[in-house]
């Protein structure tokens, strides 16, 4: 588009440059541009400052190809004149569409009959002087406004245009003094004096001059408006009506005239003063000539012969001043740099977006030729079940990354267009939390990092918000530090509730620091831009696309808040995410635990002394300590004492005696009665069976929230018996259960199939919406028990589908689960199938774990 709007440009420049009749050649202009811009109508009409009205338009319509002199652009322009005339920005291109304009606005282009117009001024010396624009009434044009290329390409054009509208209407006024004069003149044969007069009344440089075979010329009379033009005194008393023997011209100044017309036009003037000799009338076109007060002016003078002698011959001529339309053209000039300026920035641009692209086809291609190997290699080993399981699980992992890349290009493309939304949802933050946590274990376990995770001062774990996005900013940064931190090296989350200044909300602050490789001063002022990624050899085999920070930034924004950073290079990062949310109050029921003493074993003080201020909050009595011999001592005092703890939480990882060890010895000392309850910032699931076998009646994770912590000791309560995280699963836990799946592609719909009937569940299918409004029309009540809802299916979508199914009139339809499985991933997706009816949103490729939680969330 951008090269199309250049040739126009170059087009519309050159069919003017070449013109003889303006008023022919813009109909011709005003067809190309509307041509090509697809308008309905293109316009140009000339405001006059003294009638204070728009008048002499040219108007092409698109429908008939017609050139008329038309009323609908001067109606428009008249009544956006009168709205914009007092704004800041009245002298700037304006694009209104009526679907979008102010009500004022909007009436007026509905009463144009106009559905949208583009309109550009055209100034003169400050004031307004025409409009040149393009309209539109079947469509809104919104590429008008959004397009910079179209809006640059008006801006261009109607300065052009203005340049060669202003310059016609000063040859016209020019050819009509001329005529004016020349007429004048042969009256004045007989009225000289008269005559005389009336040069000097008009604003033009009229004068009387000798013109010589060799080409020099001696001026011998010029009216009051050639001295004016020159800045020079003259002569004749008052200067008003001169004797014409008391005014002929004098002075050094035109004792040689070529000499105050300075290189390189006074070559060409004087070559055309000499070539005019021999003609009736000539023109001599733009020059600059020098004034009486050492500045310079821009004539162009038309000559016509009044006498012809022997010596000499005498023209009649004109000097017409040029400057402004010199103005306008240097403006121009000035206009076209700042456009190539422009053109260089966004070819700036435009290099980093190519970077990005070249970056991406090696990042995305990488995972996709390990997707491809890896299936090639288990299909030539397919009777070797390790080697087939091997593939599977780095097909898994290629998978994942691929995916991420994915959503993070389009996350950041919503970005850009506009469309990137936000939810409103409840969120459980122990939840979402301890999710996020849960995603990074394994990154953190393959390097070996010393992962803390610590919570104070939360007063409100549900709020409203969009958990996918908050989640996302969680783990974008999360696994930035993971990736950025060396082996061995140490990662950090924090969250912190402060108090808000917004009634009904709460502000959290989320921090995640390391000790990594941190972020050098340069790239530090920047690293929040999309498709930006550090110039450092450390991180060139480290996968990314440069946009997940870009992407939190927006989030924080969207949230209310801000994302800000620490980093000293080579030293570490520190990211802080300050975030509000509406709140979302559900009071916790802990008075039965009011009064029990708890013992808390951790290494890191910080964490002893938060979970003790939360247990305390509760009424408990807490105490700590900081290593697991210590634990065991204190446990064996209270026994002795008969002041047993009613519970200990022991920290997985410790030095010296481990939280296994120290778990084993308080055993060994106390017995089996005293609840103990392992907990850790790490994955448990290959340390629970040992924990077990240690004692271990229980398993909570970091961060420790209220919540959590209130549910898992409410489990130890007397008439609550122990619930152990770990259990045996049931081989088909879903039995006899009954679901409806609807699906129109065929491979989508086989593994779906297979992933459900995988839990003992009864799986029917439907390709499209209708046929799955049918099925449970059809079926009895109490048939189907859950309903997986593809959403882009033909016939009839999916939310369509749930809106018909909850308008059933019997009992099930208002009460079945229905749970949409469709790639539409993002929150104004899930928007959609909220409003549709559907309770949950999955989004494909499905990811099984989730998928169970849903089965187990509406089966169990």
């Amino acid at each position: 588009m951008k090269q199309t709007l250049e040739k126009l440009k170059e087009d519309i420049l050159d069919l003017l440059w070449g013109a003889t009749d303006f008023d022919q050649v813009i109909y011709n202009a005003l067809a190309m541009i509307g041509a090509r811009l697809a308008a309905e109508s293109v316009y140009l009409t000339e405001f006059s400052n003294d009638a204070l009205t728009f008048q002499n338009t040219y108007l092409w319509r698109h429908k008939d190809g017609k050139q008329v002199r038309g009323t609908l652009a001067e109606l428009v322009c008249q009544n956006v004149h009168n709205m914009i005339k007092g704004m800041p920005d009245g002298e700037k291109a304006v694009y209104w569409n009526v679907d979008h304009a102010p009500e004022n606005i909007a009436a007026i282009l509905k009463a144009c009959g106009v559905r949208s117009v583009l309109q550009c001024p055209i100034m003169k010396q400050g004031e307004l002087y025409a409009y040149f624009g393009v309209a539109d009434s079947a469509a809104g044009r919104e590429d008008w406004e959004a397009d910079r290329d179209i809006r640059t390409a008006m801006t261009g054009l109607s300065k052009m245009i203005g340049i060669f509208l202003l310059k016609t209407r000063s040859a016209d006024r020019s050819e009509q003094m001329q005529q004016h004069l020349e007429d004048s003149l042969q009256t004045s044969r007989q009225r000289a004096d008269n005559a005389y007069e009336l040069l000097d009344g008009i604003s033009a440089g009229v004068i009387i001059v000798n013109l010589y075979p060799d080409g020099s010329a001696r001026p011998q009379y010029g009216n009051l408006g050639l001295y004016r033009m020159l800045r020079l005194p003259r002569t004749a008393e008052n200067a008003v009506v001169p004797d014409r023997n008391v005014a002929t011209l004098e002075g050094e100044y035109f004792d040689d005239f070529f000499a105050n017309i300075p290189e390189p036009d006074n070559s060409r003037v004087r070559r055309e003063y000499r070539e005019g000799f021999s003609k009736d009338s000539f023109t001599v076109k733009k020059y600059r000539l020098l004034r009486g007060d050492g500045t310079y002016v821009w004539v162009s003078a038309d000559l016509t012969l009044r006498n012809d002698t022997p010596e000499y011959r005498t023209y009649y001529a004109t000097y017409s001043d040029m400057t402004e339309e010199q103005d306008l053209q240097m403006g121009l000039i000035e206009m076209l740099e700042k456009e190539k300026e422009i053109t260089a920035k966004l070819e700036k641009a435009s290099c980093a977006k190519s970077d990005f692209l070249s970056r991406m086809s090696h990042d995305i291609r990488t995972p996709m030729n390990a997707i491809m190997g890896m299936t090639a290699i288990a299909a030539s080993h397919i009777d070797s079940p390790c080697r087939v399981q091997d593939c599977l699980e780095k097909i898994s992992v290629s998978s994942k990354l691929l995916l991420s890349i994915i959503n993070e290009v389009l996350d950041m493309s919503k970005v850009e267009s506009g469309r990137f939304v936000l939810a409103e949802e409840e969120v459980d933050l122990a939840e979402l939390v301890q999710g996020v946590v849960t995603m990074l274990q394994p990154e953190i376990a393959s390097k070996h990092l010393k992962f803390a995770v610590r919570v104070s001062d939360v007063a409100h774990e549900k709020i409203i918000s969009d958990m996918q996005r908050l989640q996302q900013l969680l783990v974008n940064l999360l696994s930035n530090a993971v990736k950025y931190t060396p082996d061995n090296g140490e990662v950090l989350l924090e969250l912190h509730e402060i108090p808000s200044e917004l009634a009904d909300h709460a502000c959290f602050q989320f921090l995640v620091a390391d000790n990594g490789i941190g972020i050098s001063p340069e790239f530090l002022e920047r690293i929040f831009e999309p498709f930006e990624r550090a110039e450092d050899i450390r991180i060139k085999t480290v996968q990314g696309t440069g946009l997940g920070l870009a992407i939190c930034r927006t989030v924080a924004e969207m949230m209310g808040g801000r994302i800000e950073v620490e980093s000293e290079w080579g030293k570490g990062s520190r990211f802080t995410a300050t975030l509000y949310f509406q709140i979302k109050a559900e009071p916790v029921d802990d008075r039965a635990l009011a009064g029990l003493p708890v013992l808390i074993v951790d290494n890191d003080e910080l964490v002893c002394r938060n979970t003790c201020k939360r247990l305390t909050d509760l009424g408990m009595e807490a105490e700590w300590v900081l290593d697991g011999q210590t634990a065991v001592d204190q446990v064996a005092q209270a026994h002795a004492l008969g002041r047993d703890y009613f519970a200990v939480i022991v920290d997985l990882k410790m030095p010296g005696l481990d939280g296994i060890q120290t778990i084993r010895r308080i055993r060994e000392t106390v017995g089996d009665n005293l609840p103990i309850i392992m907990v850790s910032a790490y994955d448990l699931s290959e340390q629970m069976e040992l924990a077990q076998q240690a004692g271990a009646n229980g398993f909570i994770t970091k961060p420790l929230f209220r919540s959590r912590l209130v549910y898992k000791l409410k489990q130890f309560l007397k008439d609550q018996s122990p619930h152990l995280s770990v259990g045996v699963k049931a081989e088909h836990p879903y039995a006899g259960r009954r679901l409806l799946l609807v699906e129109d592609n065929e491979l989508n719909r086989e593994i779906a199939v297979e992933l459900l009937s995988a839990t003992g569940a009864k799986v029917d299918t439907a390709e499209n919406g209708k046929i799955a409004v049918d099925k449970v029309a059809a079926s009895a009540e109490g048939y189907y028990q859950l309903i997986f809802m593809d959403i882009q299916m033909p016939v009839m979508d999916g939310c369509a589908a749930a809106v018909e199914i909850r308008a059933l009139e019997r009992e099930d339809a208002k009460m079945i689960p229905i749970v949409a499985m469709t790639a539409n991933a993002f929150s104004d997706d899930r928007q959609k199938t909220r409003v549709a009816g559907m309770n949950e949103h999955l989004a494909k490729p499905i990811d099984i774990d989730q998928l169970y939680q849903v089965l187990h969330k509406y089966l169990v």
